[in-house]
């Protein structure tokens, strides 16, 4: 079954009124909200999304409840891995009976390919190592980022890089950072280190120009 298909089924139990999808960052994978939902509801649901990702990892459980602020609805919210699963029930769901439902659909959302490759790339950060870094490798680069959708890229150089990079790499914000290091290789294994401390994967990229590594 399809990521949407185990969506629907959550949704056509007569206790639900809505399911969302996504990763423990907040990024939305995908969502199943009723049509009449109010357009305040909808455009409300990323900030209630972080509230509820809040609420799991603040109590240090898999599961949890939360009430709707704006109804008399409740949130249901499994998490499991780095995936979050938020389901809104009516007032008078049958509560554990729903959650034995939103077991089975979290257990099968986490063996589906295209879920499992979006966690992949959300807690991915990748790291390439140059002597120099100039505007175009810098530019293949974010290019890479973008179309693999990693989280974030690190550059590590020797070498200070000039205002053209610069001025590319304020237009990133934090999605892409350079470190300057004598020990390229030395540093790497730092970072690396670092980042998997904090639950995130790394994974190395050559990356080749016309003047080599």
């Amino acid at each position: 079954m399809s990521v949407r298909g185990i969506l629907l089924e959550i949704n056509s139990l007569s206790e639900v009124g809505g399911c969302v999808l996504c990763t423990s960052s907040g990024r939305i994978i995908a969502k199943e909200i009723p049509r009449y939902a109010s357009e305040h509801q909808k455009g409300a649901l990323s900030q209630k999304i972080v509230e509820l990702i809040r609420l799991v990892q603040k109590r240090g459980e898999d599961f949890a409840e939360m009430p709707d602020a704006d109804t008399t609805d409740r949130w249901a919210v499994k998490r499991y891995g780095n995936i979050i699963f938020a389901v809104l029930l009516y007032p008078d769901a049958d509560f554990h009976l729903v959650k034995l439902h939103i077991d089975l659909a979290v257990d099968s959302l986490s063996k589906e390919k295209d879920v499992q490759k979006i966690i992949a790339q959300e807690f991915t950060i990748l790291i390439t190592e140059l002597k120099e870094v100039h505007v175009l490798d810098f530019l293949q680069f974010v290019d890479h980022l973008r179309r693999e959708g990693f989280r974030k890229g690190i550059i590590i150089t020797q070498r200070p890089y000039d205002d053209k990079v610069r001025g590319q790499l304020l237009n990133q914000g934090n999605r892409v950072e350079i470190v300057i290091a004598e020990h390229m290789k030395k540093e790497r294994k730092k970072l690396t280190k670092s980042v998997e401390a904090q639950g995130y994967v790394v994974k190395r990229k050559a990356l080749v120009t016309d003047r080599g590594m």
